[in-house]
């Protein structure tokens, strides 16, 4: 059952740091319940890096039962900059809320020339989750 708050927030290339401005877009979808880890995807436009991004493939992704946020205009860099900053977690730890916060505080603090952009509009459950 979808919850009846399912909330994405995009983040515009004009909002990313020039140094990773590109032309992939990344979701970092947010479980709105505890114990699943956050789950990305990666799409790119032109096809040539990561699979192509459809207004279809994103719209049905935006409405899936996640919460989410959409980095609009990465580079290939950029996004392996994230991945490898990485925590580690170990599948026995079910400490999934923290696991979650790190990854998407790391790509705010990675990509956003003002990583608290943003916040002040959130709705206050989307913030809690991050």
């Amino acid at each position: 059952m979808r919850p009846a708050h399912i909330y994405w927030h995009i983040y515009s290339e004009e909002q990313i740091r020039p140094e990773f401005r590109g032309r992939l877009v990344l979701t970092l979808e947010v479980p709105w319940l505890a114990g699943s880890p956050v789950v990305r995807n990666i799409f790119d436009p032109t096809g040539r890096d990561f699979p192509t991004a459809t207004a279809s493939s994103l719209q049905s992704l935006m409405s899936a039962k996640h919460h989410g946020i959409l980095y609009v205009g990465l580079n290939k860099e950029a996004v392996y900059d994230l991945m490898l900053s990485d925590p580690p977690i170990a599948k026995q730890d079910a400490d999934y809320a923290s696991y979650n916060r790190e990854i998407v505080a790391n790509a705010r603090n990675l990509f956003l020339l003002d990583p608290n952009l943003g916040f002040k509009a959130m709705p206050q459950h989307m913030a809690q989750l991050l």
